[in-house]
């Protein structure tokens, strides 16, 4: 787990490696590196031909239900807004060479309040194509996110100066400098997938990173 400088991270951190941490992080619960391995539920929502791109300054809205999209690219200052409780798996193939299977520009939003509308979920089965057979999340500064990120084979990237309103389920994630993160209490009871027959749902105060076996 990495934490860039003047982060906020009301909970605990639990790291299945190490905890790098800047100057200027506030943590309100405790800190546990080298923790004990987890397997979370692997998703394979199928293939999608379509991708959902959105140019720079412009909103998309969906209406409730599950979608299927093999990318999502945002531009600069777009925002997705949903009406009513939305699913979106993200399919695959990346975009691009670099294994990217959402990638979002500065400034931009997903989601509004409350973060129980919307979930998204990536591939995380072994055949997503990217380098090393994981795919990535990038989002730049100013991203705003309300809602539940499920990626247990992504690389999470969240750029600096963002707000998270929900919860984020990554194999790494980085956050960066200015960056906070929110637990959205109406999010206590949800399942963080469909694909759950553990039934994993999200507990308010805990940050915590699984190494994959």
């Amino acid at each position: 787990v990495s934490v860039e400088y003047n982060t906020e991270v009301k909970g605990d951190i639990r790291a299945g490696d190490d905890i790098f941490e800047g100057v200027g992080v506030t943590v309100s619960g405790s800190k546990q590196a080298k923790a004990a391995s987890q397997s979370f539920p692997q998703v394979t929502p199928g293939t999608s031909t379509t991708a959902l791109t959105v140019a720079a300054g412009l909103t998309v809205n969906l209406s409730a239900g599950t979608k299927y999209y093999k990318y999502l690219d945002f531009g600069n200052g777009a925002s997705l807004t949903v009406s009513g409780p939305v699913t979106i798996y993200v399919t695959g193939p990346a975009l691009d060479g670099s294994g990217h299977v959402v990638r979002l520009g500065s400034n931009v939003t997903l989601g509004s309040e409350p973060g129980t509308q919307l979930r998204l979920i990536t591939k995380s089965d072994k055949s997503d194509g990217g380098p090393g057979e994981f795919v990535r999340f990038l989002a730049g500064d100013g991203f705003r996110f309300y809602g539940s990120l499920y990626g247990t084979n992504t690389d999470v990237y969240i750029g600096a100066n963002s707000q998270i309103f929900g919860s984020v389920i990554g194999r790494t994630v980085m956050m960066g400098a200015g960056t906070k993160v929110h637990f959205d209490q109406a999010m206590s009871t949800q399942e963080v997938c469909h694909n759950d027959p553990k039934k994993f749902s999200i507990r308010r105060g805990t940050w915590r990173e699984i190494i994959p076996n």
